[in-house]
């Protein structure tokens, strides 16, 4: 009995101070919502030093996202065949095994300028193929990405390699397309040119270079200016000499 009685008093005891507990939390949740109604928003609920959090946070920076919005997974696919079956009908357009991107997208000036600033490091300008394909579209680059760094970049860009060339370019030669910053379709023409001629590129380089002449209006004559500026380059009889066979297109 006395056992029993002792029992009865420890188990009232508990239920006193649960009880008690409980009225705190729930007077204290009473005046947080009564307060959040007076003033239109949810009030901070203070439930003690129990519930306090011993360091505080400190807000993330949020994070350029390195993937444009059009880039897609195979994941967000039904499976890999779908994304064949995509790619077969020109509503996708490759970028590698995994990926690929909008048709609306590779197509246009400004989605291949979006598309290129979501690939290539922050603070480059994209020059060469890459400036040039942003340019007048064609065939994405499979090799490597050019960009003007100062900078060595060890990451592949979607199984491509980034390489810098460290050029001195005027400001008035480069243009910035939906905040990508890349050489003007003269400059890309004239770096295109100074390509060696043994390079594998050399060929396709050509009708690359007739290309963007022909859409952006301009000639040999517009690029003596900026040809003059690299005369130390050893490619500059060669670089003057492919320009003029496109003098008659301009």
């Amino acid at each position: 009995m006395r056992i029993r009685a002792h029992t009865q008093r420890s188990t009232g005891k508990g239920e006193q101070k649960r009880k008690e507990h409980a009225s705190v939390n729930t007077t204290a949740v009473q005046e947080a919502v009564r307060a959040g109604n007076e003033v239109g928003y949810m009030v901070p609920l203070d439930l003690g030093p129990a519930y306090a959090d011993p360091e505080p946070r400190v807000p993330r920076q949020p994070e350029r996202p390195r993937n444009s919005h059009s880039v897609i997974h195979t994941k967000q696919l039904p499976g890999p065949l779908a994304m064949q079956r995509l790619l077969r009908l020109d509503t996708l357009y490759e970028l590698d095994e995994f990926h690929a991107v909008t048709a609306e997208c590779a197509h246009t000036l400004y989605g291949r300028a979006m598309l290129m600033r979501d690939i290539l490091p922050n603070r480059t300008t994209a020059c060469g193929r890459t400036a040039a394909w942003v340019w007048v579209g064609g065939r994405l680059p499979q090799d490597y990405f050019e960009v003007l760094s100062s900078s060595h970049y060890r990451r592949l860009a979607f199984g491509r390699r980034i390489k810098a060339w460290q050029r001195q370019v005027d400001e008035s030669q480069i243009s910035t397309l939906n905040t990508l910053n890349l050489t003007t379709p003269l400059r890309t023409a004239c770096d295109l040119a100074m390509y060696p001629k043994d390079d594998p590129h050399a060929r396709d380089v050509q009708a690359i270079i007739g290309r963007l002449m022909e859409h952006y209006e301009f000639s040999l004559v517009d690029c003596e200016p900026i040809l003059e500026e690299c005369s130390h380059l050893r490619n500059l009889p060669q670089a003057r000499e492919m320009l003029m066979q496109f003098e008659s297109i301009a």
